[in-house]
């Protein structure tokens, strides 16, 4: 009777740390995925900002090339 409490005691811990383990790494995960969403925002974001002058530029060039 005392090594089957035994084994049950290791079967027990050994499924809590898997548990945890995989929450503490799923957590991890959607972190890094959060950064990279907002570092390709951000990249996107400074890409298609134009101020006026530029914007009028582009379209002037785009009217020419029509033409």
């Amino acid at each position: 009777m005392k090594s089957e409490k035994g084994s049950i005691t290791i079967f027990v811990i050994t499924s809590a740390l898997f548990i945890t383990l995989s929450v503490i790494a799923m957590g991890v995960s959607m972190s890094n995925k959060q950064v990279a969403q907002k570092e390709q925002i951000k990249q996107i974001q400074e890409q298609y900002s134009v101020n006026n002058d530029q914007l009028e530029e582009a379209y002037n060039k785009a009217i020419k090339t029509k033409e």
